[in-house]
């Protein structure tokens, strides 16, 4: 793969319009809307038309993706990658009333000994999305 740049875009940029392609072209072939999907590394890599996936890179493409309304988060060797509806309804507002006695206690000495005892009650982090379909 020559990795020679023949665009005035980015390569972050360049990533950003080949993964709006892919979702066209997904969506296009299939009677629903995406809203959410997840891409490798290697995905993001190969559409920014690079050898090595830099930081900056990465930075450039959330941006741009950002401004065509698609949010990503990173996870592991993914990205998930979420598109930004703005609702005015449903939205669940949450304060943080009902924690605050253990906000207060994380200065405390008993700081790490509570937040380990509230760890054990969550459910266990998912490895799940750790297979790469590339």
């Amino acid at each position: 793969m020559s990795t020679r740049r023949v665009s005035s875009f980015s390569t972050g940029e360049t990533a950003a319009i080949l993964t709006l392609l892919l979702i066209k072209r997904h969506e296009e072939s299939s009677t629903r809307e995406i809203t959410r999907l997840r891409v490798s590394r290697k995905s993001v890599r190969l559409m920014a038309h690079c050898k090595i996936l830099r930081e900056h890179i990465i930075n450039d493409w959330v941006d741009a993706m950002e401004q065509y309304g698609w949010a990503v988060a990173p996870y592991h060797d993914h990205f998930f990658i979420f598109k930004i509806i703005i609702a005015d309804k449903g939205w669940a507002r949450l304060s943080t009333k009902p924690i605050i006695n253990e906000i207060g206690r994380l200065g405390n000495d008993d700081g790490d000994t509570m937040l380990k005892e509230i760890e054990a009650q969550l459910p266990t982090p998912s490895t799940a999305m750790e297979d790469d379909e590339d």
